[in-house]
């Protein structure tokens, strides 16, 4: 589960400061024993120059969701370069899968509850993919394969698909509903928590940016069913969910949206 692992990625941010291990939204800086860049002075912090490459020997997410990637130089394995954020890496580190989180319990509405239609399916083993804003979001992993898959096909054509938002455990269902219901003007339409299809790993936002017009979305409805997704929800181009046996019977008849779907 940990992709990244034997790549080289490079440093794209000029920026690409140093984290403390012991907690990652502080910066490592310069001290008075430091030989000093040109620019630098005691209390900057240390960056990874721009242009380094590099590899990753560990990657984590913490409770912001933002992730970040332990480093070393790529040509001298064993010389380490620290924790940076993975959003200074080319690329972002879209679409590396960092863990898997196992069900430790049978709690129904713990991080790992399945649910459908209101009710209690399964415990579920879930993947960490990094996604759109940083982010590390999961996904069940029986559904891992065809969404790289597709991810895989699209980069061939020059499109870059990746995940805003995939599965939800029930409590963060739970606060999401609870937002909509308090300012249904202010956020997003969220469903009642046990009856959301991102609580049954099928569903997917992208990050996709608009409708017809969009490459993103256009190359979606050409090929996304190809791959057992298509769209379910109206006004959203955005979710798109695996369900492989709608996506084979739309994909013969030339469509990529349920019927249901007028937007």
């Amino acid at each position: 589960m940990k992709s990244y692992l034997n790549k080289t990625f490079l440093v794209q941010d000029p920026e690409a400061r140093i984290r403390q291990s012991a907690n990652l939204l502080k910066y490592v800086v310069y001290g008075p024993a430091d030989i000093l860049p040109p620019g630098k002075t005691i209390g900057d912090p240390k960056i990874i120059p721009q242009g380094t490459k590099i590899r990753v020997t560990n990657a984590k997410s913490i409770a912001t969701k933002l992730t970040f990637v332990q480093t070393e130089f790529a040509e001298n394995p064993g010389n380490p370069l620290g924790w940076t954020s993975a959003d200074n890496l080319a690329g972002k580190f879209i679409n590396e899968t960092i863990g898997r989180l196992t069900p430790i319990n049978d709690d129904r509405k713990g991080p790992t509850a399945v649910w459908q239609n209101g009710r209690f399916v399964e415990q579920a083993t879930l993947v960490e993919i990094v996604g759109s804003n940083n982010e590390a979001e999961r996904i069940t992993e029986n559904k891992l394969e065809p969404y790289l898959q597709m991810v895989t096909a699209a980069a061939k054509d020059d499109i870059a698909i990746c995940i805003r938002s995939g599965f939800r455990s029930y409590p963060e269902q739970v606060l999401l509903f609870s937002l909509f219901k308090s300012n249904s003007k202010k956020f997003a339409l969220a469903a009642e928590p046990g009856h959301s299809n991102h609580q049954n790993g099928t569903a997917f936002d992208l990050d996709v940016g608009g409708f017809d017009g969009n490459p993103i979305y256009d190359w979606l409805k050409a090929h996304g069913p190809d791959f057992g997704f298509v769209r379910t929800v109206s006004k959203e181009p955005w979710h798109w969910e695996f369900r492989p046996g709608d996506a084979a019977d739309l994909a013969a008849l030339g469509k990529f949206k349920l019927s249901g779907v007028t937007v």
